[in-house]
């Protein structure tokens, strides 16, 4: 893959490729983390919150196509998604702790 390829593949290719898994464990962290201050009560730490970042990114990429949502392709739109994920996932936990 040339040069021109690498750029035109944007965040997929990040130094060989090795950066694009650190970025995605940072969206998720954000994710989490920010499932956590939304639902008050949930703090998990940054392993917590990575794990609650990944299984709601999980819920949304399972949940969204169905409900026929997109947020786009970027960054952005991938933590917004996790978000939103994350937070259902600890409204379930709630709703389970309570019963």
């Amino acid at each position: 893959m040339g040069a021109r390829e690498q750029i035109q593949a944007g965040d997929r290719i990040i130094q060989g490729g090795r950066g694009y898994v650190n970025r995605t464990r940072n969206h998720h962290a954000v994710a989490g983390w920010l499932a956590g201050v939304i639902m008050k009560g949930f703090g998990f730490g940054l392993i917590g919150n990575i794990i609650v970042g990944i299984v709601g990114a999980a819920i949304a990429s399972w949940l969204f196509p169905y409900l026929g949502v997109s947020l786009g392709g970027g960054i952005v739109g991938a933590i917004i998604a996790a978000t939103i994920g994350a937070i259902i996932l600890l409204f379930i936990i709630g709703l389970v702790k309570r019963a």
